[in-house]
């Protein structure tokens, strides 16, 4: 009797450690536990989460828009979406498509579509654009979902891959081209080694490029949370931007590791908002 609690104790044991270096080094049955937890999830809470109360919203007719409208898709997880505590609204000439309704609003905090009830990058990002270019309208399409890993963009996986579906067809609607797509990511992935990332991110891009014959792609170097960066995710990026056609560096956010930079050690404070808007501007400057 005492053997055989031993031995369930020894069994429990070792399960437990190999668990852990299952997870760290993505062994057997890493994966296979991975997907069937995702799949347990519904694909419809992926699909059609984000903010989307509308009454303190000013909407417009999305096709009433000029055409020359600067259509920007964001993908990625929190400090892409609506994670800082700031709220700007109704930026001139800055509109937010919203995915889950099909409608454009004129741009404010939350914005619609994305997840999180804070502020984003992308009201400070429409304020400096109208700075330099006072009648350029910028139409963002926000689809970061919060706390997601690159896995769960990945097309086969078809969960979060639905949401940029989701924005082609309902901007399709309108004859709205998407012009660039902004991925901000990896704050999730710290844990996965380069050649894992790089596979999963080829498969993102690779879904992005289907939005547009010429539509730039501009991935964010976004890995610093709680003391950590990701020098693996770091290089990924590299490589795939030096690889693939119409891909490119966007900002280095791991530089604004500071705690007057992330409030939580991990999402963007206010000055953390300030100073990515101002990379992602840099970066989009040259094309405007």
């Amino acid at each position: 009797m005492k053997q055989a609690i031993f031995l369930n104790i020894l069994l429990i044991i070792c399960s437990y450690f190999y668990g852990v270096i299952s997870y760290k080094y993505e062994l057997f049955p890493f994966y296979k536990i991975k997907k069937i937890l995702t799949n347990v999830t519904d694909n419809n809470i992926y699909k059609y989460i984000g903010y989307n109360y509308t009454g303190s919203k000013e909407e417009i007719d999305c096709s009433g828009l000029n055409k020359k409208v600067l259509v920007i898709l964001i993908a990625g997880q929190s400090n892409a979406a609506n994670s800082s505590n700031i709220i700007i609204n109704n930026v001139k000439n800055s509109y937010n498509f919203n995915i889950l309704d099909n409608k454009c609003y004129i741009a404010g905090d939350p914005m619609l579509g994305t997840t999180g009830v804070g502020g984003s990058i992308w009201t400070h990002l429409g304020l400096k654009i109208q700075e330099f270019n006072p009648t350029l309208q910028v139409l963002f399409v926000p689809i970061a979902v919060s706390g997601t890993t690159i896995y769960l963009w990945q097309k086969n996986v078809d969960i979060l891959y639905n949401r940029i579906v989701m924005a082609k067809k309902g901007l399709d609607k309108f004859d709205l081209k998407i012009d660039y797509v902004f991925w901000q990511q990896g704050e999730s992935d710290q844990q996965m080694n380069k050649d894992k990332y790089l596979i999963y991110l080829s498969d993102v891009v690779n879904s992005f490029r289907r939005l547009a014959d010429d539509v730039k792609i501009m991935i964010a170097d976004s890995t610093y949370c709680k003391g950590k960066i990701s020098k693996n995710i770091r290089t990924a990026n590299r490589h795939l931007i030096k690889e693939v056609d119409n891909v490119y560096a966007g900002p280095d956010l791991d530089v604004f590791y500071e705690k007057v930079y992330r409030y939580d050690d991990c999402h963007l404070s206010i000055s953390g908002l300030e100073n990515a808007a101002n990379e992602w501007f840099k970066v989009l400057k040259p094309y405007l």
